[in-house]
């Protein structure tokens, strides 16, 4: 075969990959590399099967000459893998030895170069398409479109893959292609009702209803096919609540976008384009995907001819959630505003209430409503004896009968049927079970007494002779009675359960063997829908089944009943005793801790988290909660099951739902949990429970991202005393081998929600429930408000429609959303569904005037009155009423006043107001408006009980906060507090009884007003703005001033801290130094006030403070010797002093005249110091006898100074008053005192000096201007960067003076020097404000305060990658990152942008001091690696 042709390089990369996958198999290490290379040849092979399909469509075809020499190359390089990969005698040893004879042949190193030599191979393919395509094939373009096209259509359909999707929910899946249609010349009047519907959509929803058993089902799934067959079927979901992805709306809308965009082929690229310009819509509500993957597209699509397309969704009672189920028909009825299309949409269900409601709201030109039960029962009789007399046909056939049955028996059975088809149905399958005769089945059935009464009590009947028949006829007692123990145990489970399940799949669930499972079903077919396909699951044939068997008023014999309850019970004992065999760590091998669930495929998490387990994780609290009390109280109780649930397998569990993707459940079921253990008295257990319920809020985010972090990044920050820490702590990877000191305990923030824009407004639902913020996207003109879930943490959805920023939110009574905007408007919303129900413009003024724009972050806006109507401030700096009754503003209500602020409202009606000059009330009978505080105030609180709350700044630099009760007149200093700017939050709680402060020192304090004590609540990530209390008081929310985050704490009073009035103004450390060896940690502190400036020395080893000195604000004049053994500094009063940080003794200050020190450093043997000064004299000292050695002068103000490698030169910075202030570079010869070097004056600012450690080279910079490098040999001064390079923090040679580095903002570069060139950029977060750096000697590493990176770029000329034996630990885009391996991700509260980074060892400013997290310099070996 030619070597040169597409299929011989498929031929032999598909051998390749079959040996490459037997090392995978049987190999035990490396396994990651051998998925990398693997992954790479696949892909390489993806593109030859394009190209071969390319040539394949025509004859005309010739290929072109550098596409020959590619797949020329490609076959060489896939010969060389086989001859190295061929196991040759490792198949024999193998036999001999074991399976891990096997030894994967390359390294590491290797396996990327292979990588990449295939990655180019792929490269040079495409180029070779592009550009010598005409020889390729005749059509040019022709060709290069279908190429394109078949790009195009293969990215589609992987964003499409990503779409929530329930196939089985679709009524031609595999699963349901057995379930029936109407027969023919069976509801043909109402059938072709619906189809004339479906073709011309005069009214866009049609809505069938009827009880259980009457056939909706299977109309829909008639006319779901007959639309499909006419091309006007768009798409259709089946709810069944036996199903777990159909029993709910979660993938509801992804389902139907997929199936419209196959269906559509102009809607597909723009679904598409929605997935990808915002994945995120995958994971929000029902709302958001509706409007985002189906109105939107919809809307701009291109389609011709205004088609006309159908919608179906079948059984919408059995969506299980009554929220879903209200969203979902508000949502249906946005198809009437389309104008791209005719949209229909057919819905059936039972009439429950909620949907008789839901339509009943709708208006009568939106939909139809057609009941069952409103057709003719001879109609529906006519129809059953139609359906009765098709089936008979085929039990004649198959049983070989004739002229069976009589007109008169099946008239019987039409009659006993009572219009209900199921019964038809189950009749006909109990009658023709091929294992028995039909004529004895039938006359069975006739024969028994005719019911009557309850509306199902011929199907019960029936379904009682069904079970008779199977489990005790012609059976001895011993028989029946095993028959039936094994019938409620299996049929229990699949009545039980809360998804379907297959026979394998049930049988591993329950430890029963398949072989039983297909035994005890095997006569009850004529009621359950079993399928000879193994993976296929047991299916009830109706739901009425389920609820006979349950009902013991129904299913009147006992021995076929099931007691659900107790069923639920046995359900948990398997749950959990499935759990507890197969959860594991890192069950499904993910390669990295940071690795994402997206990453495992179907097939591997099918493998290891089979379909028994994930049921039983996600089901086995609502199986808990199936039991009754007394069963219950058993499992939730100190030392029962549950406890040794969580104390053994919890978090294998959080691992599996983040896997699974059911975070937010995973909450839900602890919370239930919680809420079970409030009623029993067991300590223990509660406190885990909490425990766990704090843990999950707290990390839920990056289990959710990652879920191996888990035992990462969750156990390491948890609080020292947590249960969960404490039992999983062993957990922690090895090569974490230094965990940070954590709080004793969880505090009272309960989880932190990440809005990613600036959040300015706040309100909770009345029920507690959803959360509101009105949120600004960065960077953008998006102005939006988010509803997240209060207790799961969980964004519901997002409201769109404001233009300018959302500055209040206030929930009304009935639930209603409204919000005010600077967009001069107010809109009032039904949230759940994210319909406006009202848009109120308020500008009313006669010009465009700036309105209260300028008090945006300070006023409210809106109020809610007595009598719920709505407060609002106007753009006219008025306040006006809002009417609900009448739906019309009032006239203004503020006297003439010119209002910037509204407060809030008292309950007597009575409104706080402010202008510029003055706080007021407003008494609307009579109509008076006194002076509350004479001067303006923006922090005023409104409480229900008619008191106002504000804060004063007194004389003595003090803040006093004072309590007016607005009925009794009566006005109390509630404290006094510390001066910290001002205070930016202050509110009463829901009933009154208690107030919150914050200020700047972001700390929250709980006032309780009947004793006047003050409690803490906790300290915000950020400074709190603004804040928001849950009706119940229990929950507080706080926006963080310009952040993307709201933080929401727990107010019960059990949680909150006592604390006396704080006095003395607390430091905050705003930067660590480690020492050379990292034995000490140097922190430079400043008081809230920016007036004190100290340094403090700790001790690494045990976190204690051994040294401490007032130092001067500014730059950081401290430096260590580089063996730890000396520290030096500048004192405030510009002195040097040196301290032995070891001993803690030896302090000695170096003094030679008045002279200001100003700047100073070690040599790099410790056996030098120089210190510069303000009168531009250098001075060199010898640290051990503390005598001064060498002068040297420079100029004014010297404000750098540095050694050279050896110590035999000097160099530094300086200004210069006869250049104008400009600042000169001068390398002086310490033993001579020769100056080699003098620069000529640049503009004063910032410096930076280094010299090169071959001592050739001087590199120095000035604010404004470029990094200069000077050749001391050639004389020779070239320039780094730009004329206008911005800001350098510091600059480094490498060992070898090959390479220099510097940081600058937003990145650090790195140039090679001879040839100057840049050969490497490493970014740098934009806030990063302090950068030290340093090279490796070859420099193959470089160093900073956010740790150790590989120069990757490097790799052609010095190896690429560190040394062997050195890990590069460092911070990026919030993780500490191992070269390229996201391994732990850091809590917001550790800030990267003050971190420093020492040989793997982070440290943290913190409010006690530090904190330090360290990592192992010892090979790493990853789970998935072992």
């Amino acid at each position: 075969m030619d070597p040169g042709t597409p299929i011989a390089v498929i031929a032999l990369s598909a051998k390749v990959l079959s040996t490459i996958w037997t090392y995978y198999c049987e190999a035990k290490i490396a396994r990651s590399d051998i998925r990398l290379l693997t992954d790479e040849i696949r892909g390489f092979q993806d593109v030859l099967q394009k190209v071969e399909d390319l040539l394949a469509r025509s004859s005309r075809v010739s290929l072109p000459a550098s596409l020959k020499t590619t797949l020329k190359q490609a076959h060489l390089d896939l010969t060389s893998i086989d001859r190295q990969i061929d196991p040759g005698k490792g198949t024999t040893r193998m036999r001999l030895f074991g399976k891990r004879a096997l030894k994967w042949p390359f390294t590491k190193k290797e396996v990327e170069e292979w990588i990449a030599r295939f990655d180019r191979l792929k490269t040079s393919i495409n180029l070779a398409l592009n550009t010598d395509s005409a020889s390729l094939i005749v059509d040019v373009d022709s060709t290069v479109t279908q190429l394109k096209e078949v790009q195009i259509t293969d990215e589609q359909d992987r964003l499409l893959a990503k779409l929530p999707y329930a196939a089985g929910a679709s009524f031609d899946s595999y699963h349901r292609q057995h379930e029936p249609e109407c027969l023919e010349n069976t509801r043909v009047e109402l059938l072709r009702s619906l189809q004339e519907w479906g073709g011309d959509h005069q009214r866009k929803i049609f809505w069938l209803s009827g009880m259980a058993g009457t056939g909706k089902s299977t109309i829909s799934r008639t006319l779901a096919n007959r639309f499909k067959m006419e091309k006007i079927l768009g798409g259709n979901f089946f709810f069944s609540r036996a199903s777990g992805e159909a029993n709910n709306a979660a993938k509801l809308v992804g389902t139907l976008a997929r199936q419209l965009a196959n269906k559509l082929p102009a809607l597909k690229p723009l679904i598409c384009e929605a997935i990808s310009l915002n994945e995120d819509v995958l994971r929000q509500g029902l709302r958001n995907q509706w409007k985002e993957l189906i109105l939107i597209p919809l809307s701009k699509a291109s389609i011709s001819g205004y088609p006309t397309m159908n919608i179906i969704i079948d059984a919408l009672d059995e969506c299980g959630s009554d929220d879903e189920i209200r969203i979902i028909l508000q949502l249906v009825v946005e198809v009437k505003s389309l104008k791209a299309a005719d949209l229909g949409v057919f819905v059936t269900s039972r009439p429950e209430v909620i949907i008789r409601l839901g339509f009943a709201a709708m208006p009568e030109i939106t939909h139809y409503r057609l009941d069952l039960r409103d057709i003719p029962r001879s109609i529906v009789q006519c129809d059953i004896s139609i359906l009765l007399e098709s089936e008979f046909e085929n039990i004649r056939r198959q049983h070989k009968l004739r002229d069976w049955p009589t007109q008169h028996d099946r008239q019987i059975l039409v009659e006993r049927s009572d219009c209900l088809f199921i019964y038809a149905k189950t009749a006909c399958r109990y009658i023709g079970d091929p294992d028995w005769d039909p004529e004895e089945r039938l006359s069975e059935l006739l024969q028994g007494a005719s019911t009557g009464g309850a509306a199902t009590a011929g199907l019960d009947a029936m379904y009682l002779r069904v079970l008779k028949k199977a489990l005790t006829d012609g059976r001895n007692k011993a028989e029946v009675h095993e028959l039936c123990v094994r019938f409620k145990h299996i049929v229990g489970a699949i009545v039980t359960t809360f998804d379907e399940l297959s026979v394998p799949v049930l049988g591993r669930l329950l430890s029963v063997k398949p072989r039983q499972v297909d035994v005890a079903l095997d006569r009850l077919h004529s009621v359950l829908d079993v399928s000879s396909n193994a993976e296929s699951p047991i299916r009830l044939l109706h739901p009425s089944f389920h609820d006979f068997l349950v009902d013991e008023t129904r299913c009147r014999d006992a021995r076929f009943c099931i007691d659900e309850a107790l069923m639920h019970g046995e359900l948990v004992d398997v749950c959990l005793e499935t759990m507890s065999t197969a959860l594991k760590r890192n069950s499904c091998r993910l390669s990295t801790p940071g690795s994402s669930p997206k990453e495992v495929e179907s097939g591997i998490m099918d493998i290891n988290l089979p379909k028994h387990v994930r049921y039983a994780c996600e089901y086995w609290v609502d199986h808990l909660m199936g039991t009754i009390s007394d069963t219950r109280a058993q499992y939730v109780s100190d030392s029962g099951k549950v406890h040794s649930f969580l104390e053994k397998d919890f978090i294998f569990w959080l691992e599996a739902m983040s896997l699974m993707g059911k975070m937010p459940r995973a909450i839900l079921m602890i919370t239930e949990l919680a809420k079970m253990s409030e009623l029993g008295r067991h300590r223990s257990l509660r406190t885990i429970i909490e425990d766990a319920r704090r843990f999950i809020l707290r990390n839920r985010a990056i289990i959710e991202e990652a879920p191996l972090q888990t035992y990462v990044s969750a156990l390491v920050f948890s609080p020292a005393e947590s249960v969960i820490r404490k039992c999983y702590l062993h957990l922690v990877p090895s090569w974490v081998n230094r965990l940070p000191v954590t709080d004793v305990g969880w505090g009272n923030c309960i989880q932190t929600l990440k809005t990613n824009g600036t959040v300015r407004a706040l309100a909770f639902s009345p029920d507690g429930k959803y959360l509101a913020c009105g949120v600004h996207f960065y960077g953008s003109h998006n102005y939006v408000i988010q509803l997240w879930n209060a207790e799961t943490g969980a964004l519901h959805s997002t409201l769109e429609g404001h233009q300018a920023r959302i500055t209040s939110v206030v929930f009304l009574r009935d639930g209603t959303l409204a919000s005010y905007s600077l967009d001069k408007t107010v809109r009032v919303w039904e949230p759940i569904i994210g319909v406006t129900r009202h848009i109120l413009d308020i500008r009313f003024a006669a010009i465009d005037n700036e309105g209260p724009v300028k008090y945006w972050y300070q006023s409210k806006g809106l109020s809610i009155m007595p009598n719920g109507d709505l407060a609002i401030l106007c753009w006219d700096y008025n306040i006006r009423i809002w009417s609900w009754e009448h739906e019309t503003f009032s006239a203004p209500v503020n006297q003439g006043l010119s209002v910037t602020f509204l407060f809030g409202c008292l309950s007597h009606g009575r409104l706080i107001f402010g202008t510029s000059q003055e706080v007021l009330m407003l008494d609307p009978s009579p109509l008076i408006v006194p002076t509350l505080i004479p001067v303006p105030h923006v922090r005023v609180a409104v409480s229900p009980d008619n008191r106002v709350a504000w804060w004063d700044r007194d004389d003595d630099n003090t803040i006093t906060i004072w309590l007016f009760n607005t009925s009794t007149k009566d006005l109390c200093k509630l404290g006094v507090q510390p001066d910290t700017d001002r205070v930016r939050i202050l509110a009463f709680s829901p009933d009154g009884t208690s107030l919150i402060s914050g200020g700047n020192d972001k700390v929250v304090t709980f006032w309780d007003l009947s004793t006047q004590a003050q409690s803490l609540v906790g300290t915000c990530l950020g400074t709190p703005t603004s804040v928001a209390f849950s009706h119940n008081g229990k929950q507080m929310a706080t926006i963080l001033n310009g952040e993307d985050r709201i933080q929401l704490f727990d107010l019960s009073l059990k949680s909150l801290t006592p604390t006396e009035p704080r006095g003395e103004i607390r430091e905050i450390t705003i930067r660590l130094l480690f020492s050379p060896r990292g034995s000490f940690i140097a922190a430079y502190t400043l008081d809230l006030n920016g007036k004190t400036s100290m340094l403090k020395l700790y001790n690494t080893a045990d976190y204690q403070l051994v040294f401490t000195c007032d130092i001067p604000a500014g730059p950081y004049p401290v430096c260590f010797s580089p063996s730890d053994e000396r520290l030096a500094a500048i004192s405030r009063n510009k002195t040097v002093f040196l301290w032995h940080p070891s001993t803690e003794t030896d302090s000695h200050i170096l003094t030679d005249g008045p002279s200001f020190a100003s700047c100073i450093a070690f040599s790099s043997d410790g056996k030098q110091l120089a210190t510069g000064s303000k009168e531009g004299i250098l001075r060199i000292w010898d640290p051990k006898t503390k005598t001064l050695r060498h002068i040297f002068e420079h100029a004014q103000w010297v404000s750098a100074v540095t050694f050279s490698l050896d110590g035999t030169r000097l160099a530094s910075l300086a200004t210069r008053q006869e250049l104008d202030n400009r600042i000169t570079a001068r390398l002086w010869d310490i033993s001579t005192g020769n100056l080699l070097y003098e620069s000529d004056g640049f503009p004063n600012g910032e410096r930076l000096i280094a010299i090169s450690p071959n001592n050739k080279y001087i590199a120095h910079y000035y604010r404004k201007n470029s990094l200069f490098l000077y050749n001391l040999e050639s004389k020779e001064r070239r320039c780094l960067g730009t004329d206008t390079l911005s800001y350098v923090y510091d600059l480094a040679f490498s060992g070898d003076s090959q390479y220099i580095a510097f940081a600058h903002s937003g990145e650090t570069a790195l140039y090679n020097i001879n040839p100057l060139q840049q050969v490497a950029v490493f970014p740098t977060e934009w806030w990063y404000t302090e950068h030290r750096i340093s090279l490796s000697a070859d420099g193959k590493y470089l160093e900073n305060d956010h740790g150790r990176f590989r120069t990757r770029q490097l790799e052609a000329d010095i190896g690429g990658g560190c040394p062997k034996g050195v890990n590069c630990w460092s911070y990026r885009d919030g993780w500490i990152v191992e070269g390229e391996k996201k391994m732990l991700w850091l809590p917001a509260e550790y800030k990267p942008s003050r971190m420093t980074h020492h040989n793997g060892l982070f440290a943290f400013p913190h409010e006690n001091g530090y904190r330090l997290l360290g990592f192992s310099q010892d090979l790493v070996v990853l789970d998935a690696e072992e």
